[in-house]
């Protein structure tokens, strides 16, 4: 039998003059030197596509949409074909709670784009809830006392999604979209996407500062309390 080089357990291949070669066995051929040499890197960009095509075979599908039609075909519920898709694309090197929610929630969320994802349809999209440093300073400062687990974190923003009525903001979005709330902290709390939006408040502190709830006021990054 062949062995099966996964680049998320042994980084046994490297690119040498243009060559996949393997330090166990550099005569044996396997798709993880070809990516190898197609791709000229081995490294955190090799790994990544490499890995990704590797657990899309493990899955037993084809290509990525023909592993959601699997999904949706394997699971009954959308819940449960959301932890599907989370599951299997964090089976690939690097790609964690946070990069596989990033892409699964521009895929699949219906208020991301003017248009649909492509995979709106049959999963559960509100699941996917991406979480970084900025929202996480967001949480502290409102006291989120944790566990500080990302299906903690999820959940709590996803609780607290469900208490703000968004289409009484804008008509076309729907209700409940966790995704947007936390899109909505990370913003508040990142100072440089804040500089880089004109319309932005920060550009007119500290007058600008002073209409601000008090409870806004004491989490921006830009001012402490006024008051």
């Amino acid at each position: 039998m062949q062995p099966r080089c996964h680049p998320r357990s042994r980084p046994a291949t490297t690119p040498l003059n243009g060559y996949g070669v393997c330090g166990r066995r550099p005569q044996t051929p396997c798709v993880l030197k070809r990516h190898t040499e197609l791709l000229r890197r081995y490294g955190h960009f090799g790994k990544v596509p490499t890995s990704l095509a590797l657990a899309i075979t493990e899955a037993g599908a084809n290509d990525l949409d023909d592993l959601r039609q699997k999904t949706l075909r394997d699971h009954r519920t959308r819940h449960a074909r959301a932890l599907a898709l989370e599951r299997h694309l964090k089976a690939a090197w690097r790609v964690s709670d946070k990069i596989a929610s990033m892409f699964l929630s521009l895929v699949t969320n219906p208020d991301l784009a003017d248009v649909p994802g492509p995979w709106n349809l049959g999963t559960d999209w509100r699941h996917f809830v991406c979480i970084d440093s900025n929202v996480d300073l967001w949480l502290r400062s409102v006291g989120f006392a944790g566990p500080w687990t990302y299906a903690a974190r999820r959940g709590f923003l996803q609780q607290l999604s469900a208490k703000i009525p968004l289409r009484d903001r804008d008509r076309r979005l729907h209700d409940d979209n966790p995704r947007l709330v936390q899109q909505a902290m990370y913003m508040f709390m990142s100072r440089s996407n804040r500089l880089n939006a004109s319309d932005d408040c920060a550009h007119g502190r500290p007058e600008s500062c002073r209409p601000c709830p008090r409870s806004l006021r004491g989490r921006c990054p830009f001012t402490k309390r006024l008051d």
